[in-house]
């Protein structure tokens, strides 16, 4: 824990550190003032609060407990190999601009970092911190944290014309079910799945229940392929509206590889969906390496670059970097954008 003086107010007193229980309004009032956006308390509880892999942030408060600045991330377990690993979206970092200076070198914010990466930075806390900074972030990042280049962020994408023309032929022997939550059969079908990736968040019902079903403000359509058996054989999340767009998206996707018929009867029913909330498009993202950005490239999508890049720091030489380029599979619903 960190406490100085503001050099804007010499006589006020900053202090950086954790978030405590009864942080959120002032927490709350910092986004808005940083952000422009008014965030619900409702929304926040579910993001932070609710994470079933713990709430991480660093704060700087006055005296009288106002936040001026914020670094906080959202923990969640990842596949390594046979081992289990912490890695850590960071996100919402902030400093309200009246205190941008805050304190004396290196600076509030710089400050936060710094108490925050102190915290959590190590392999049992967090050995991986990643995220999608902007230019101006990513400078901050690299400079303060030592982030490194991990991908551009490339999407797939296929027209809505597209779906009419030349629709998906979904299997017989697929079904295809919207589900408000996806429970015990998401276990399965990671367990199915898990021996396909090196490195992965892990898709289980903890953590897919909890990012879409339980979210107060996106209605995800939560879709889950079943065989002719009864059994579950891949599952699917999406959603309208990407970034401002009336492009559709495909959040996440947890289908055994070699069932190539459930992931078709899957995007078949995603792109139905999109069809019905007169999306322009679908958008999806998929690693260039992994083999499911070669069976959509089959059925008709194409490479979209975006202005986003993945970057990534690691705490501990058994996650290391390269692993993550050339290994590492994850989707949209993995970030913060949908």
């Amino acid at each position: 824990m960190t406490a100085e003086s503001s050099e804007e107010n010499p006589q006020e007193t900053i202090t950086v550190g954790p978030y405590e229980p009864g942080d959120e309004d002032a927490i709350l009032e910092c986004f808005k003032t940083v952000f422009g956006i008014d965030r619900s308390l409702e929304h926040w509880n579910w993001k932070f609060r609710d994470c079933p892999f713990g709430l991480h942030a660093y704060l700087g408060k006055t005296a009288s407990g106002k936040v001026v600045s914020q670094f906080t991330g959202i923990p969640t377990p990842y596949k390594v190999g046979s081992d289990t690993f912490t890695f850590c979206q960071i996100l919402d970092s902030m400093v309200n601009p009246t205190y941008r200076k805050g304190l004396k070198k290196p600076g509030l914010f710089a400050t936060t970092v710094y108490d925050y990466v102190d915290r959590y930075g190590n392999e049992e806390e967090e050995a991986i911190m990643y995220g999608l900074p902007n230019p101006q972030a990513f400078r901050i990042g690299r400079r303060l944290l030592g982030y490194s280049f991990m991908h551009d962020i490339v999407t797939l994408y296929r027209p809505a014309e597209d779906f009419g023309e030349k629709p998906l032929s979904a299997p017989a022997d697929v079904t295809v079910e919207r589900v408000e939550r996806f429970g015990p059969d998401a276990d399965v079908l990671w367990n199915a799945y898990e021996a396909a990736v090196e490195v992965s968040l892990v898709r289980n019902a903890v953590y897919l229940d909890w990012r879409y079903a339980a979210c107060p403000e996106v209605d995800y359509a939560l879709l889950l392929a079943r065989g002719s058996d009864g059994a579950p054989r891949g599952l699917a999340v999406a959603r309208g509206d990407f970034i401002g767009t009336r492009d559709a998206v495909l959040c996440d996707w947890v289908v055994p590889v070699q069932d190539r018929d459930a992931a078709r009867a899957l995007l078949a029913a995603v792109e139905n969906q999109a069809l019905a909330i007169q999306a322009t498009g679908l958008q999806v993202l998929f690693p260039e390496y992994s083999p499911e950005f070669e069976t959509l490239r089959s059925w008709g999508y194409e490479p979209r670059e975006s202005s986003f890049i993945q970057v990534a720091r690691s705490y501990t030489p058994r996650v290391p970097l390269d692993l993550l380029q050339e290994k590492w599979f994850y989707t949209l619903g993995d970030y913060d954008l949908v």
